[in-house]
């Protein structure tokens, strides 16, 4: 068993961390202590000719101290209810996406906090925007856009994912308003499909000298989709059935949600079969642009997801973009989002010269890689980027990919001395905590190999260490071949039905979760969203089906300490230990 000791390459990243056991406690409450003595002299001098509202005569009364002293109770009792928190700081935790923080995060989104700025306006976050605006330039060189990239925060992927669609279909609307137009007013022979995907030179080129304002009676966006049918319809002499969005069939649940909010309805996601390997079948996706071709649906967007939620897969994003190339030389221009609000950031370890405790395989590195070509990508720092709630991000190529249509604000200056991203993004109001604590992290530990990289590179061993020890447990079967730090698996004989080791796993997770010595979470892995790739699984150790899905004990391994711990805690061989025992209990 390969185990890190303070002697190692990582000592330096030890830093980052509070550690297990407080170790860096004496550090961290300096600079807290920094921190808010700064803040507190910022606002004394701030304005030196203005005079104290609250005097030593104000802080003696009686109703002054019992106030105070009322606070300190309750902020006794809060923290003292929150000792009873899940101790995700822990080694021992392994359950969901969520882990040890790391400590430049905690002091950037404190900075963010106290001072507050509204990053909706520069009127109100002079230095939060500008923090926001290179946090999203580190981002972007993470992921390959480079300094061409543009995006902003959100408060999560669920959102950043509905940006993504709010920009696809303000470009797919753009161009088949475009095309709608030229029918009419120019006597063109435009097909439907193909107006809705001309892409942004053509666009460019024939709307030379247009008023675009003239497109807006042809905006299905604009218009309304009730109205928008008809119009559409009329201009093209094919029934406008509306947009679809191609999403395989491991995809977030937020795709519905933005699809209900959209006005598309459920049955405009159409889903991408999963190949044999867990993965977006590519054959399959290449079929469903066929029909949707045939069928003159346009395509909202295709979606590939880089980190599934359930098993952390990476699907072939360089394979999907080779396809797009194809459509894209017969004058079909598709948008391409990866959903990578879980696996996005593991593009830090490809970035940077840095050693790597364990590499990803040829194969995520490929599919990573291709990111620089897609138009959008959705990130998490909150979770692999190890920053504090909440925090997403939407990234677009450049800046082609990010206007929306316009809305306006008669309390929020449009100049540039004034203007925010507020016309732009989804939410209003955004807090620049997340962007501080992104900005420290890229700063600090950084967003390559050298920092983040090595830090994932660790969950990655750890999981492939365990993966190890546990395959000579005759009754654990393990979900194969998954492409980051997740590993899954079901408890099972040979032979038995499904219903039985569902039940016995479902025990087996309860037992856990009661006795709180480790931390796991659980999932489903359902035959109808999985396919071939489920059943091959459920094959391997001979399973009767006569369940929907198999249910699995799910673990996620983000712990930076988990095999880096000095000492006798030896976390994944007492994991084990504890794993077989309560199998045998309830064999008993």
């Amino acid at each position: 068993m390969k185990k890190l000791n303070c002697n190692s390459e990582i000592v330096r990243l030890k830093a980052n961390f509070l550690g297990p056991k407080a170790e860096n406690a004496d550090w961290l409450e300096s600079e807290v202590n920094k921190l808010f003595s700064h803040w507190c002299q910022w606002r004394r001098n701030r304005f030196p000719q203005d005079r104290s509202t609250i005097d030593a005569l104000d802080k003696n009364l009686t109703d002054f101290k019992d106030l105070q002293e009322k606070m300190s109770l309750y902020l006794s009792e809060l923290n003292s209810r929150f000792e009873a928190e899940t101790p995700t700081y822990s080694p021992r935790y392994m359950g969901h996406m969520v882990s040890e923080l790391s400590l430049p995060a905690i002091l950037g989104h404190l900075t963010g906090l106290i001072f507050n700025p509204n990053n909706t306006s520069k009127s109100v976050a002079k230095i939060g925007l500008e923090i926001e605006r290179e946090a999203i330039e580190a981002l972007s060189s993470m992921v390959g856009f480079g300094l061409d990239g543009r995006g902003h925060f959100t408060s999560g992927g669920t959102v950043a994912n509905i940006e993504a669609l709010w920009r696809a279909r303000y470009r797919l609307d753009n161009f088949l308003s475009l095309g709608a137009f030229l029918n009419d007013q120019q006597s063109t022979s435009w097909n439907l499909f193909y107006a809705a995907h001309m892409g942004q030179t053509q666009f460019l080129h024939l709307s030379q000298g247009l008023e675009l304002e003239k497109l807006k009676k042809y905006s299905f966006v604009l218009q309304g989709s009730y109205s928008a049918a008809d119009i559409i319809s009329n201009h093209f002499k094919e029934k406008f059935l509306g947009p679809v969005l191609l999403v395989p069939g491991h995809k977030h649940y937020s795709w519905q949600k933005a699809l209900s909010l959209l006005g598309l309805g459920e049955e405009s996601l159409w889903s991408i079969k999963v190949n044999d390997s867990g993965h977006l079948s590519v054959k399959d996706l290449d079929t469903k642009i066929q029909k949707a071709i045939n069928s003159q649906r346009p395509i909202l967007a295709i979606v590939s997801v880089s980190g599934t939620t359930e098993l952390g897969m990476v699907d072939p994003i360089h394979e999907v973009q080779e396809l797009l190339e194809e459509y894209k030389k017969k004058g079909i221009y598709i948008w391409h989002h990866v959903d990578g609000a879980y696996g996005g950031t593991y593009c830090s370890m490809i970035q940077g010269q840095g050693e790597l405790f364990r590499e990803l395989n040829p194969y995520v590195q490929k599919s990573l890689r291709a990111i620089a070509q897609v138009e959008s990508i959705t990130l998490d720092p909150h979770k692999l980027a190890l920053v504090p709630y909440s925090c997403g991000a939407i990234l677009v190529r450049d800046e082609s990919c990010y206007p929306i249509s316009s809305f306006k604000a008669p309390y929020l200056k449009e100049n540039q001395t004034f203007s925010g991203k507020w016309d732009s993004t989804l939410e209003g109001s955004r807090a620049s905590t997340g962007a501080c604590a992104t900005w420290m992290v890229a700063k600090s530990l950084g967003l390559n190999k050298e920092g983040l990289g090595t830090v994932l590179s660790l969950g990655l061993e750890a999981k492939h260490q365990l993966e190890g020890i546990l395959s000579h447990h005759e009754m654990i079967q393990i979900v194969p071949h998954t492409d980051t730090n997740i590993l899954c698996f079901t408890v099972a004989q040979k032979k038995e039905a499904l219903s039985v080791s569902n039940k016995r796993t479902r025990q087996l997770y309860e037992k856990i979760y009661l006795e709180n010595s480790f931390s796991v979470s659980q999932t489903i892995l359902h035959f109808d969203s999985y396919g071939k790739f489920a059943e091959n699984f459920a094959k391997s150790f001979q399973a009767k089906i006569d369940s929907e899905g198999i249910y699995l004990i799910r673990m996620v391994f983000m712990n930076p300490f988990t095999i880096s711990q000095v000492g006798e805690n030896h976390y994944l061989e007492q994991f084990s230990n504890y794993l077989q025992k309560l199998i045998l209990d309830l064999e008993d």
